[in-house]
């Protein structure tokens, strides 16, 4: 199932519908991916990791991540509630990954480690390169 994170006790599958999650829990309903990460972050900033079409890593922030993940046509990997500085550190960790400009990396599994971090807050399954 591909996931799209919507919070630690749902979260919204490909198929548009938000699976809730958690003990005795099981059921869903519909949603858009828009309206639950918006109800999630609610304006705050995020660092996120996104894969672009072409295949690259995207490891960005905004205080706007549905609007984000619609510009860039972009697979949502995993998301932290960070600032700026928390961005440049993860860049600057992974700088030897940069494919082009500061913000794209290749899909190495340095990079994925990082993704998988973001992952874990939400209890998501780990992704491999």
């Amino acid at each position: 199932m591909d996931h799209v994170i919507a919070d630690k006790q749902r979260i919204v599958d490909g198929s548009g519908y938000t699976v809730l999650v958690g003990p005795g829990r099981a059921s869903a309903r519909p949603a858009t991916r828009r309206s639950a990460l918006l109800a999630l972050t609610g304006g705050r900033r995020v660092v996120y990791a996104m894969r672009v079409p072409d295949g690259a890593i995207k490891i960005g922030t905004t205080v706007d991540l549905p609007n984000r993940l619609s510009a860039l046509h972009a697979e949502l990997l995993g998301f932290t509630f960070a600032d700026l500085a928390h961005e440049r550190a993860l860049q600057s960790l992974l700088a030897a990954h940069l494919l082009r400009g500061r913000e794209f990396f290749r899909p190495t599994p340095e990079v994925f480690a990082v993704v998988n971090e973001m992952r874990d807050e939400w209890n998501l399954p780990h992704i491999a390169a």
